[in-house]
This record gives C-alpha cells, sequence and structure tokens, in this order.
C-alpha cells in the first residue's frame, strides 16, 4: 500500500491524531503541523495540544527575541549592555528587541535595568513527533532521537509489513526514549513502544515551536467566525501547516 514515503506521511498526518486521542493521549484541541525545522532537521509531522486561550496571544517572538528573553529568564535582571556581550547583538538591534518583549509583558525595565516580568507562557501542552520511514528505522531513530530537542515525544513510524526490524531491536528505542508505532494497510496505528513524557532537550527549540504554533493560530483566527461573545472560534485540529 505504501510506494512512498510521502504516502506513508500523509496517512499518517491523517489517522495518528484520532489514534492518539482515543488513547487519552491528546484532547480536543490539536493541531497537525508538517516538515517542523526549528534545527536539527524536519520532523515529518508534529501533533501539538494547544492551549486556545487566544486572547492572551502576543506578537510572535524571532529567534532573536527569543535568545535574549531566555537570558533574561536565566538571569532574571540584566542590563543592555550585557545582553549585547552576552548574545553578539547590536545594542540598537537589543534595545528594538527589549521594547517587543516590554509590551508583551515578558520584561520590565527601571533605569538600566531589564527585569523578568512573566515567564515565558508556553500555548502547545503536549508536543508529539514523528518521523516516517518505509524501512530505515536506525536512521529514523536518529532523527526522531533529535526531535525530542523540542517536543514531549518522539516516534518513528514504519509500516507493519517492514517493522520486523525495528520490533527485534527494541532496546534500541527504549535506551534513548523513542517511540515505535506500525501502520497497516487498513490504517490501523499500533503502539509497539510508548516511551516516557520528557520535557524538550533545548528550551530555545522548545520556544521556536511554540512561537510558530503561535502564528499558525493566529492566522487561522483572521477567518475564523465569531462566538456569540464576539471571540474568535478558532478550531486548531482542523490547520494543517506546513513550516520550513
Amino acid at each position: 500500500m505504501f510506494e512512498t514515503e510521502r504516502q506513508l506521511v500523509e496517512i499518517i498526518a491523517e489517522v495518528a491524531p484520532e489514534a492518539f486521542t482515543r488513547r487519552g493521549d491528546l484532547l480536543n484541541n490539536f493541531s497537525v503541523f508538517r516538515e517542523v525545522n526549528v534545527g536539527y532537521g524536519s520532523a515529518d509531522i508534529v501533533i501539538a495540544d494547544i492551549n486556545c486561550n487566544c486572547s492572551a496571544f502576543n506578537s510572535i517572538l524571532e529567534e532573536k527575541d527569543i535568545a535574549v528573553l531566555e537570558m533574561i529568564m536565566e538571569k532574571g535582571t540584566t542590563c543592555k549592555v550585557e545582553v549585547s556581550e552576552a548574545t553578539r547583538l547590536k545594542s540598537h538591534v537589543v534595545s528594538r528587541i527589549v521594547k517587543k518583549l516590554k509590551d508583551n509583558c515578558y520584561v520590565i525595565t527601571e533605569n538600566e535595568n531589564i527585569m523578568l516580568f512573566n515567564k515565558y507562557d508556553k500555548v502547545v501542552k503536549k508536543s508529539i513527533a514523528i518521523e516516517a520511514k518505509l524501512r530505515n528505522w536506525n536512521r529514523a531513530l536518529k532523527q526522531a532521537y533529535r526531535y525530542k530537542c523540542f517536543a514531549n515525544y518522539s516516534f518513528v513510524c514504519l509500516p507493519s509489513a517492514n517493522a520486523s526490524p525495528a520490533i527485534n531491536q527494541i532496546n534500541k528505542f527504549k535506551e534513548v526514549e523513542v517511540g515505535l508505532l506500525t501502520i497497516d494497510d487498513s490504517k490501523n496505528v499500533n503502539t509497539i513502544y510508548l516511551p516516557p513524557r520528557s520535557c524538550p532537550f533545548n528550551s530555545r527549540m522548545d520556544m521556536l515551536f511554540n512561537e510558530l504554533v503561535k502564528s499558525s493560530i493566529q492566522i487561522g483566527l483572521k477567518d475564523s467566525p465569531s462566538n456569540s461573545d464576539g471571540n474568535h472560534c478558532f478550531r486548531p485540529k482542523e490547520a494543517l501547516c506546513t513550516f520550513q
């Protein structure tokens, strides 16, 4: 049934979210993203369980903004000179970023001091990355492990007919806590190994992924209907977005 990896990815993107939801691994507000690249390669599929408090969304932070916020979160209190030296950003760039962070209520300033006001608020409550391969499970395992930099769970998914070599080496998956899924010709997803939930390895990549999700939701809100209170009714699980 699965002739190409592209076809395999399309089918997994279609059926995997519902399979996880039936298990209770996701809530109803989920969205599927393809080719997610926040560093260390592109994950074929990422399923995000989303906190849809859309009124709380701020302007989207870019990589440099996140680097500065991360430093302020680490130190608690700093100054523009210190930020510029640590990030190697020019002074006027730091000033612009600090203003943006201040406008978004992440920091406050007093004289030369920059102080953390609010911690970074994640929109993604839970994330599941999936790397799909027709046969090469070993390569898929290495790729899937890298996605733990930003995802709570990471899986390799193989066609059931080609999965025996990977199943025979299941201890290699367990050693790095990467899950293994199989999918058959009837589109049934079977969990061979469910890893424990983990925190993303890299806080900056975690925040970058959250910002990509926020961007997608804000785009969706532009065309979404309003409810009786005048609030937008975005349904994340209907969105399918690609980030390159």
